[in-house]
């Protein structure tokens, strides 16, 4: 919580009404604690932005192959979303869609069946290329 606590530094007076000056307020507060809610503002907004930077870094690879995807297929669902965060390629999203539809309504298990075997193969393409040759000796 903000150390200027849960109260209300501007009240609204009157109703407004069509011909009346919109949002009198009166400034029930010094100069000095203006300039202390102005600082507080700032150091929300700050750590916001921070949290939300280290966010987007923290899932780049994420986030641009989201990109790539909407860039390919205009839009995309909660499962298709979900593979590629697993780490199935792009080019999934459309086995994934041929198989809903030929499967029709009934192929939402048989999706998220096929959407955890994609990121499954992803995760065991990524364990491979993850690794490095042993050293000759």
């Amino acid at each position: 919580m903000s150390p200027l606590g849960p109260l209300a530094y501007e009240k609204n007076d009157g109703p407004v009404f069509q011909g009346m000056s919109y949002g009198q307020k009166t400034k029930d507060y010094s100069e000095s604690k203006a300039q202390e809610i102005d600082a507080e503002i700032s150091r929300i907004i700050n750590e916001g932005y921070k949290k939300a930077m280290d966010i987007i870094v923290g899932h780049k690879a994420e986030l641009e192959k989201i990109t790539l995807a909407l860039l390919e297929y205009e839009t995309i669902d909660g499962h298709e979303v979900e593979i590629l965060i697993k780490g199935a390629a792009v080019s999934e999203i459309q086995k994934l869609r041929i198989n809903r539809k030929s499967g029709g309504m009934d192929s939402i298990t048989s999706n998220e069946k096929l959407s955890d075997q994609l990121a499954d193969q992803a995760s065991d393409q990524a364990t491979v290329t993850d690794r490095k040759p042993a050293p000759v000796t």
